[in-house]
């Protein structure tokens, strides 16, 4: 079967593969199909892995199991145990988890599938503006991070470190990527890291491929205040312990200069930044829009320094 389908305009889109872990999010799990099917995208394959939940949850997946393409209930080793199974069951061309309690925003998928149909050297992307949504699923802040880079990784500036402070993480609902990359980098995410096992995944991807920024919002993180990305510092630890293990393989070297820029704040100041910039910035890759009022409207990548 091909993992292509054609679309309206006569191009061929990619088979996108949506892995949907939960567990007892039967609050929440309704939410975040509706906003994957909401989006009528297609060729799309959805796969549900349920922990065995004690709640409502079976009964709303059974709901969707029309459009679902495959879906279990029994228990597994956490949420990324449940990640893996998913995708050792998918299809797709390209792939993306979506935890049960987070969603898409409309228009997401289409975005992700021209980008990877139009832009053949992008083999991961995630987005520019990360979103946060409140308890009930409205868009409460939309950040922004200047940029994405191997070099900014080992740095820590998406965790492992205090200069995450000023870039963020990179945004797990929002990063998509290409099944050949998932394969170069293992096919797994590293199931015995219990928090942080996405930050451990990153890095071996960019072993392999630089990370694209798309300037449009693609998801939202649902922030709750059971989380467990919110239990004492547990995320953040690992990340440290993570990215020392990262930049030990990779023989990676402290930079004063950039770590003072960047507390200093000086990449912003108007007579200097740029020069700092080009003497101790970070090469990002952004995907952009242009002619967006235009039937001409595509998608762009441009390279450029970044904070």
């Amino acid at each position: 079967m091909s993992n292509e389908f054609p679309h309206q305009s006569g191009q061929w889109t990619p088979l996108i593969s949506v892995v949907v872990p939960n567990l007892n999010q039967g609050e929440f799990i309704g939410d975040a199909l509706n906003s994957i099917f909401s989006q009528e995208y297609h060729p799309l394959e959805v796969i549900v892995m349920d922990g065995g939940s004690a709640d409502e949850s079976v009964k709303i997946i059974e709901q969707w199991s029309q459009q679902i393409t495959s879906w279990r209930s029994e228990p597994d080793a956490g949420q990324y145990d449940a990640v893996n199974k998913g995708m050792a069951l998918s299809r797709g061309e390209i792939l993306c988890f979506l935890n049960s309690d987070d969603k898409f925003f409309p228009g997401c998928l289409q975005t992700v599938g021209e980008i990877f149909q139009t832009q053949s050297e992008v083999n991961w992307l995630t987005t520019l503006t990360p979103a946060i949504l409140d308890l009930h699923g409205s868009c409460v802040l939309v950040r922004h991070t200047p940029g994405y880079s191997r070099e900014a990784f080992l740095d820590g500036c998406y965790g492992g470190s205090r200069k995450a402070r000023w870039f963020g993480h990179i945004q797990q609902e929002s990063t998509f990527w290409r099944r050949s990359l998932w394969e170069a980098a293992g096919a797994k995410i590293e199931s015995g890291i219990t928090y942080a096992g996405d930050f451990e995944l990153w890095g071996r991807f960019f072993e392999y491929a630089e990370l694209y920024g798309v300037t449009a919002p693609l998801s939202g993180f649902r922030t709750r205040e059971s989380q467990r990305v919110r239990q004492g510092s547990a995320y953040d630890d690992q990340c440290a312990t993570v990215l020392a293990n990262f930049r030990e393989k990779a023989g990676w070297k402290r930079s004063l200069l950039r770590e003072l820029t960047l507390s200093a704040g000086l990449f912003g100041v108007r007579k200097i930044g740029g020069s700092l910039r080009r003497c101790c910035g970070y090469n990002g890759k952004m995907i952009q829009r242009t002619n967006a009022g235009s039937g001409e409207a595509r998608w762009e990548i441009r390279e450029y320094r970044f904070p």
